[in-house]
């Protein structure tokens, strides 16, 4: 009963802060992942940026665990057959793809050898298109606008969305992680926590910086340790950095006394 009592005066809160906030809606927006390696596609889209209504996202290529497909997960997919593109990587992402439950996006592959059809029996995954030839802006636009009717995505409906660059479209959680080792540049460290890749972590003392969750290399230091994560340093300046020097030095210090 208690528990309830707390909750009820929360969620009054919240419906008031979404009600005060509805004039700042922006609707979601349609977002399309372009995977090209040579950059070809990205030539035709500059000066036409005032057509995309949608949110374009370009990769030359993915991670090994194709993570930026769950991570944004991207309503239009086009990817550029390519030497470093292939067809054997275009099966790891539908594989991916597939993985996550209730995520169908509509996926357009340009250069294939192989017909539609067959791309689809083989796979098992109907929404996808194959084009010979080389893929235009304009056909980009036009499946975007196509999905977009079809699915109602680019509508804020009941819901809040805040722009990137609005304060209030980030919340911050506190998290207590063991630092396992540092350089200028990275940091290792433990959570008992399991901490999605590409979460940015933002720390106040003893130096301010942000550290971005990236994944471990290959063989590399901490790899194999139980829980542990590899972040990226940024957001700092030379100040700062110099500060990050001397932080490593007085630890290496204190170590050399014990």
């Amino acid at each position: 009963m208690r528990m309830k009592m707390e909750l009820k005066p929360t969620k009054e809160k919240i419906d008031k802060w979404m009600k005060d906030r509805k004039g700042k809606i922006e609707p979601k927006k349609l977002k399309v992942m372009i995977i090209d390696d040579t950059l070809e596609i990205l030539k035709g889209v500059k000066g036409r940026v005032d057509e995309f209504l949608y949110s374009l996202n370009f990769q030359t290529f993915l991670m090994g665990d194709n993570y930026q497909i769950q991570r944004t997960m991207p309503h239009l997919i086009v990817y550029n057959i390519s030497e470093k593109n292939t067809l054997d990587v275009l099966a790891e992402i539908i594989e991916k793809i597939k993985s996550i439950e209730e995520y169908n996006p509509f996926v357009l592959v340009q250069g294939s050898q192989i017909g539609t059809d067959d791309l689809r029996g083989k796979h098992t995954y109907n929404h996808l298109m194959c084009v010979g030839k080389e893929i235009g802006v304009d056909t980009i636009i036009s499946i975007s606008h196509k999905l977009n009717e079809k699915h109602q995505i680019s509508q804020a409906g009941e819901k809040v969305f805040f722009r990137y660059s609005d304060k209030e479209s980030n919340i911050f959680l506190k998290r207590k992680v063991k630092v396992l080792g540092m350089t200028e540049s990275v940091m290792y460290f433990q959570s008992p926590i399991e901490i999605p890749m590409w979460t940015v972590f933002r720390v106040e003392k003893p130096i301010k910086m942000f550290l971005t969750v990236v994944p471990h290399k290959e063989g590399g230091e901490f790899s194999t340790q139980e829980n542990s994560y590899r972040s990226l340093i940024n957001g700092v300046g030379e100040l700062e950095k110099a500060d990050i020097r001397r932080l490593i030095n007085s630890t290496l210090g204190e170590e050399e006394k014990e």
